[in-house]
């Protein structure tokens, strides 16, 4: 439905924010896209990072996990919830452009 695939959008960019907030650069940067056809859509946030394990990454969708300290880590375990309900997953997966490295949160969701 529209409000849960606003509610994807929003956990996803709140949390790239967020981690721009920590970081000391001056040049800060969220990439957003959205692709749409006539079979899928495609939602991708990514953001600046400093490189993010195989394990880690799943650290990050469970419930009450988070690197940015205590009453957190609801965000992710919501949308992993929600990709559940659409059956669709999210790709994680670290990429260097520039000599930076970016972390990108894709997900497919077929109509």
């Amino acid at each position: 439905s529209l409000h849960e695939l606003i509610e994807i959008l929003g956990i996803l960019i709140d949390n790239a924010c967020e981690s721009l907030i920590t970081q000391q650069k001056n040049d800060k940067k969220i990439r957003l896209e959205l692709q749409e056809s006539n079979d899928k859509m495609v939602i991708a946030v990514s953001n600046p990072s400093r490189y993010i394990t195989f394990s880690e990454t799943e650290k990050m969708f469970i419930c009450g996990y988070s690197s940015k300290g205590e009453n957190r880590g609801i965000g992710l375990a919501r949308v992993r919830e929600l990709m559940k309900k659409y059956n669709t997953e999210i790709r994680v997966f670290n990429n260097i452009c520039n000599e930076i490295n970016w972390i990108n949160f894709i997900i497919e969701i077929m109509k």
